[in-house]
């Protein structure tokens, strides 16, 4: 594009750079270019491609300053640049935001270059335009976060056989148990007191059926975590349960083939999101496992160890299965690359692994020596909260106040049970009889909110609660049982109130209890 009818080319007068090839440099190159005094910021020339691109006719670019093709909030930011950067020589700005004279606003790489028209202090400006760069970083990181939902997936269901033996394997005792004590329980109905004897037993078909529901409990709770998406932010996340959280899952896959060693005494708190670490830990253990033919359990080993080195977290996964050839090492990590043995899988798994870990200020790095293959990941610590210190006192009056909103009677009736001599326990079904409480003068020492409900979602509660106890509200604390829905996982996500996991801990919740009534018994006690 050339000039605007009637408008002349502004040229570099006094400008040292100035000349036939200079002028024909600036005016002609494909991308904006403009001089503007430093003093005011008023534009002094501005070549064809920068009228072309931003929309605005020379004269209007040469009656305006910088501060005009900026988005009003990004000024500030300019002027603080400007007053700290030197003007001589040549130097990158980085990436800024211009803005189009039909509004539009698209990111720009600027290159300055300072220098002296006249007894004027001027910047020469080259802006190139990154908005293509961005967006197809934007949409790399789409297709990765993508992929990585798709492998999560294809992982669940390449371990659904194992992950069914794991489930079935607890649920027998658990029902044989419960079956046991309805039984013996319906014989002392009719019956005379029971026998020392008979108590025993049942306590042990109790205890039995306890420890199956919890195996349980953790595979579904690993299985709920691995399928929810990754969340961007970053918190303190224990290396410890990310560990056994993959173990129970991939526990099947690994007793069949090698022994297993936990060095986990010293796992470290480290900053990360539990969705993306567990994934990590599962692919590593499912990657050494897998490698190994079934059968060899004594011939193998497979050790997982945690621990803090420096200001890094490193989690450790070595096995003696077929080493990984030296060549192939460089390529490790590079997409659809196929370390196993029998040649198996898609060859995606450890690339993957390694964009989780980098995406959260980490590294994954692979070795294989000595009879043995190490992969190694490092991720930044993290400082774990304080808990609360209850401050001493007499002991209350009255026993603790606890409201639970769940629309499973069922699980009122367990909490009642669990906290009674502890705290009174106010159970409610749905959102707007636990309102009328507070509206009504009613205060507790803690607020337990199920997240999915019928009627009045979690977060609305909250809403609501908000209005009428904003103290109340802040304190309460969200329970969830599993996956919910995009927009109730938004609109809890922005809210900092704690959170339970369904079945609930109790030791977890008496100390929660704890926490707000410090008069109440901690927990053990």
């Amino acid at each position: 594009m050339r000039n605007d009818p009637g408008e002349s080319s502004t040229t570099l007068d006094g400008d040292p750079l100035a000349g036939a090839p200079a002028t024909l440099l600036f005016e002609n190159n494909p991308n904006p270019m403009w001089v503007f005094e430093r003093a005011t910021l008023a534009f002094v020339a501005v070549n064809d491609a920068a009228v072309a691109r931003y929309g605005y006719s020379r004269a209007e670019f040469l009656s305006m300053t910088l501060r005009d093709i900026r988005p009003r909030e990004d000024v500030g930011p300019l002027e603080t640049w400007l007053h700290q950067a030197q003007p001589c020589g040549s130097t990158s700005a980085g990436v800024w935001r211009h803005r189009r004279k039909d509004g539009t606003v698209f990111p720009v790489e600027i290159l300055n270059h300072g220098l002296e028209l006249g007894d004027r202090r001027c910047e020469l400006v080259l802006a190139l335009d990154v908005s293509e760069r961005q967006r197809a970083r934007e949409e790399r990181e789409r297709m990765l976060r993508e992929l990585a939902a798709s492998d999560r997936l294809a992982t669940l269901g390449a371990l659904a056989g194992g992950l069914a033996h794991e489930l079935n394997n607890p649920l027998s005792y658990v029902l044989s148990n419960l079956s046991y004590v309805e039984r013996e329980l319906a014989a002392l109905a009719t019956g005379g007191p029971p026998g020392f004897e008979q108590v025993r037993a049942l306590a042990e078909a109790v205890a039995d059926a306890l420890e199956g529901a919890r195996r349980v409990h953790r595979v579904v709770r690993e299985l709920r975590q691995l399928s929810q998406p990754a969340d961007e932010r970053l918190a303190a996340v224990e290396l410890h349960g990310v560990v056994e959280g993959a173990l129970a899952l991939a526990g099947n896959e690994i007793r069949h083939r090698a022994r297993l060693e936990l060095d986990l005494d010293e796992a470290p708190v480290v900053r990360g999101d539990p969705a993306r670490l567990g994934q990590v830990a599962l692919h590593l253990l499912l990657n050494a496992a897998l490698a190994i033919r079934p059968g060899e359990r004594e011939r193998h080993l497979i050790q997982v160890a945690a621990r803090a080195e420096g200001d890094q977290a490193v989690l450790e996964v070595t096995d003696t299965g077929p080493a990984v050839p030296e060549r192939a090492l460089p390529r490790v990590f590079e997409p659809f690359t196929v370390t196993r043995a029998d040649g198996a899988g898609a060859g995606l798994g450890l690339s993957i692994c390694r964009t989780l870990v980098c995406g959260m200020g980490g590294e994954l790095t692979a070795d294989s020596g000595r009879g043995r293959n190490v992969f190694q990941a490092r991720l930044p610590l993290a400082r774990p909260a304080a808990p609360r210190d209850a401050p001493p006192g007499a002991a209350p009056a009255r026993l603790p106040r606890v409201l639970l909103l769940d629309d499973e009677e069922g699980i009122g009736r367990a909490v009642r049970r669990a906290l009674h001599g502890f705290a009174e326990v106010v159970c409610e079904t749905a959102g707007r009889q636990a309102l009328q409480r507070f509206a009504a003068g009613e205060r507790f020492d803690l607020v337990l909110c199920d997240v999915m409900m019928p009627q009045m979602t979690g977060t609305q509660f909250h809403a609501a609660l908000a209005q009428l106890d904003p103290a109340a509200a802040r304190d309460l604390v969200f329970v969830s049982g599993g996956a919910f829905a995009g927009a109730e996982r938004e609109a809890l996500a922005l809210l900092p109130n704690e959170r339970l996991e369904k079945p609930l801990d109790l030791a977890r919740l008496r100390s929660l209890l704890a926490a707000r009534a410090p008069h109440f018994p901690p927990a053990g006690q």
